[in-house]
């Protein structure tokens, strides 16, 4: 019996010291790669999770006299680390502990920061899964050639519209609004005749690139000067493209254009939401609108900054379209990228524009409301 529960601790012993050696392995080879792209680690959060000590306990393993006072007792907190690293789990968070065991507790659900005033009460967490997103960009089909009838950004806006647009402000010199796309091809069923499934709705030619661009186009006629980047990053990669890299490529981007382009205050990452449609539509005196979701990467160190902008923008958006916002969200690097690149600027924030199974018209409504509620912080910034 000793001799067998011996044998059982020198393997255990054996296997733990290969973890060991495996895991600081990975650490060293991925500190290696972030010194030659100092964007690499916006690929894994991992890190900011790392115990303090992590490195001495994993000496004391070997060399139990070396745990210094400051460390003793850490070797839970070192394997509640491996354990996390390997399992994706956070054994601090009660939340994931119990998403595996409760039916219907979703462990990638984001952190409501600051509640919309949706009529309905109940809160529809943002449900794009960033990890997941098609490689290459768009649906098995190319569905441009037919797509269906959508309204022009260049159609007139209707009187109700025209009353809810900002009067124009003095034009500045320089831009100052910077409204881009890290997931340039997303786009709607309603909108792809051919296509039947959610995870399809990507397109080419109509995808959420149509409202940043009717949003530049609006703000610019309301005086502020502003910037729309349509970048269509699978035909930029080709076949090197990745669909998990999005933000990479679209920080790439955002330097270039802040490089050039000093004045710039405000940046808006449009994206389109996967909920169901339920969860991302409005009745707005008798019309529909696609709803609002505020995403903040929660693995930000200028977090709180962003926050602030993005509460300052949502009581005015509460304040003036009821209903319409879905509040402010966090983010992190288990539901996707975690940082968003609003590490870039203070000024930055992720607006999701409805969902999936929203259409154009409701999507172009949204933006028309948008452009009024940015142009009143604009000016509110200003004064």
């Amino acid at each position: 019996m000793n001799q067998r529960l011996t044998e059982l601790v020198r393997l255990f012993r054996t296997f733990m010291i290969i973890m060991v050696i495996t895991f600081s392995t990975t650490v060293v080879i991925g500190l290696v790669l972030a010194s030659f792209n100092p964007d690499f680690k916006q690929t894994s959060g991992k890190a900011v999770k790392m115990p303090a000590g992590f490195f001495s306990n994993l000496l004391s393993f070997e060399m139990p006299h070396y745990q210094a006072e400051a460390h003793i007792g850490n070797t839970n907190k070192t394997v509640n680390f491996l354990l996390s690293y390997l399992l994706d789990v956070d054994f601090n968070d009660p939340k994931a502990l119990m998403g595996g065991i409760l039916p219907g507790m979703n462990t990638n659900r984001s952190t409501l920061l600051y509640p919309g005033n949706d009529t309905e009460g109940a809160i529809d967490y943002p449900s794009d899964d960033e990890h997941h997103v098609p490689e290459t960009g768009e649906s098995e089909n190319n569905h441009s050639a037919n797509p269906a009838p959508a309204p022009s950004p260049d159609n007139e806006p209707s009187e109700e519209e025209e009353n809810t647009i900002e009067p124009p402000v003095k034009t500045v010199s320089a831009p100052e609004i910077f409204v881009y796309h890290s997931h340039n091809r997303e786009s709607w069923l309603p909108e792809l005749p051919s296509v039947k499934k959610e995870s399809l709705a990507f397109d080419k030619k109509t995808n959420v690139t149509l409202l940043g661009e009717r949003l530049t186009k609006k703000l610019n006629e309301a005086g502020i000067k502003s910037l729309h980047d349509a970048s269509d990053y699978p035909s930029i990669y080709g076949d090197l493209y990745n669909g998990l890299d999005s933000y990479l490529y679209s920080r790439k981007k955002v330097k270039e254009v802040l490089a050039t382009n000093k004045e710039l205050h405000y940046f808006f990452d449009i994206h389109r939401d996967s909920g169901p449609r339920k969860a991302t539509t409005a009745e707005i005196n008798g019309v529909q609108y696609a709803q609002l979701y505020i995403i903040i990467g929660a693995e930000n160190p200028n977090w709180e900054s962003n926050y602030a902008f993005a509460k300052k923008f949502i009581k005015i958006l509460n304040d003036k379209y009821p209903g319409l916002s879905k509040g402010i969200f966090a983010k992190d690097h288990s539901q996707g990228n975690g940082v968003y690149n609003q590490d870039l600027a203070l000024n930055s924030m992720i607006i999701e524009v409805g969902g999936v199974n929203n259409t154009l018209e409701e999507s172009y409504r949204t933006i028309d409301a948008l452009t009024s509620v940015i142009a009143r912080l604009y000016k509110n910034d200003k004064a």
